[in-house]
């Protein structure tokens, strides 16, 4: 039995990710999902943040770094029983920052506070949005008592541009929830972070006249060593596909199995952090092509104007 053998079954035996906060508020922050670099106003990078989501998508995890050593993260999450979102910052400083807020304007905005050693408060509003092109910018900003408003940091995350096809790390900006709905189906597919080397993933088509019956894929993005492997288990078959990424780039991938019948290669493409294009074809003249929306309010807004 072959490597790609073992996973392929090891996989199909696995369970399927649960959807307890696959509701709207869940998503409003999606738009920060990925891997980036972080800019300063004036071009300098400064840093790099992996943003994944976390526990089965009921929380966005942030792992940021920079080259001087610091380093922190958070963890963010709606709370639906209070009706907003909090986020929970710590980082190698000591610093503990908690934030509450929410979603508006079609930004997110946190606000919290902080005591100084001689008991002097400040506050803190951290505000992200997303730019034209698909770049976030996020800006910290502070105050003591009845000073004014200081920003203490100004951000522009821009995606990397990456082309190791043995890295899973170089798919960062497919994680996230996407859909495509017209007045027959609604077809949905979501990718979360498994591990580092793993990426899972769920296709769905919901009918919602009940003309045909729904169906359903598990998707998974195996980081093997030496290759990354998209691997499909579709009903029907005794064990999942396996694809090869054969070409990527920071908003480009490319899958092939020339061995397989259909597909024989899958396409995804990221256009303005927002739309996913999924072409499917033979290599020939079979084919089609699937065009999916993130699942968050600031893409709903784009897709609008």
């Amino acid at each position: 039995m072959t490597f790609l053998s073992c996973i392929a079954l090891a996989l199909s035996a696995a369970g399927s990710r649960a959807a307890g906060c696959d509701g709207s508020e869940h998503r409003q922050f999606d738009f920060w999902l990925g891997y980036w670099e972080v800019y300063t106003p004036d071009d300098k990078l400064v840093g790099h943040n992996l943003i994944t989501q976390a526990f089965d998508g009921c929380a966005i995890h942030e792992q940021y770094r920079t080259p001087s050593g610091f380093n922190g993260g958070s963890y963010s999450a709606y709370d639906a029983t209070r009706d907003n979102w909090t986020q929970t910052w710590t980082d190698n400083s000591g610093l503990v920052l908690q934030l509450r807020g929410g979603f508006d304007n079609q930004q997110m905005i946190l606000s919290g506070e902080t005591t100084g050693a001689d008991g002097s408060v400040t506050q803190h509003r951290v505000t992200w949005s997303m730019t034209e092109n698909g770049d976030v910018r996020q800006r910290w900003d502070s105050k003591k008592a009845t000073d004014d408003w200081t920003t203490v940091f100004d951000g522009r995350y821009r995606r990397p541009a990456t082309s190791d096809v043995k890295r899973l790390t170089s798919l960062h900006w497919l994680a996230g929830t996407w859909r495509f709905a017209t007045e027959e189906k609604q077809q949905t597919e979501r990718w979360y972070w498994a591990g580092p080397s793993m990426l899972r993933g769920r296709g769905e088509t919901r009918y919602l006249n009940n003309s045909r019956p729904d169906f359903a894929e598990s998707l998974s993005l195996v980081e093997t060593g030496d290759s990354v492997v998209y691997l499909a288990d579709v009903p029907g078959n005794p064990r999942p596909v396996p694809f090869k990424l054969t070409d990527v780039s920071a908003k480009h991938a490319v899958f092939r199995n020339v061995d397989y019948d259909f597909p024989k290669q899958l396409v995804y493409t990221l256009s303005n952090n927002c739309q996913l294009d999924i072409a499917v074809s033979d290599l020939a003249e079979r084919g089609f092509t699937l065009s999916l929306t993130r699942a968050s309010p600031v893409c709903a807004s784009t897709a609008e104007r």
